[in-house]
């Protein structure tokens, strides 16, 4: 994807830039990390931005007990393109309001 149309990418950003712009964005991309998970999945819950996770299989640790379609929108890595960017910004403001109040909750 490239960037601007209203993306950010933090590529060389300190962690205080990163921070402070996860809690501007509606979205917050969480590629797949090394491991079966991401600090970035955290992060962005945190931040209260919308999860966006970029990966085919990955699945969260807490999946079993939460509903995380809630909070959480999975977006297969092998369709990282503008139809994800679309996609983003056909959901009305009322869907992404309600998908960060559940992460909300979640939290």
């Amino acid at each position: 994807l490239p960037e601007g149309q209203g993306l950010s990418f933090g590529e060389g950003a300190s962690h205080e830039e990163m921070h402070g712009a996860y809690g501007k964005a509606r979205f917050c991309f969480v590629p797949r990390g090394k491991s079966g998970w991401s600090l970035r999945m955290f992060e962005a819950l945190f931040a209260g931005c919308v999860p966006v996770m970029l990966s085919d299989k990955w699945e969260l640790p807490f999946e079993d007990f939460l509903d995380v379609t809630r909070f959480v929108i999975k977006w297969p890595s092998t369709r990282v393109n503008g139809e994800l960017l679309s996609y983003l910004r056909s959901l009305p403001d009322e869907v992404i309001r309600r998908y960060m109040e559940a992460g909300a909750e979640a939290r």
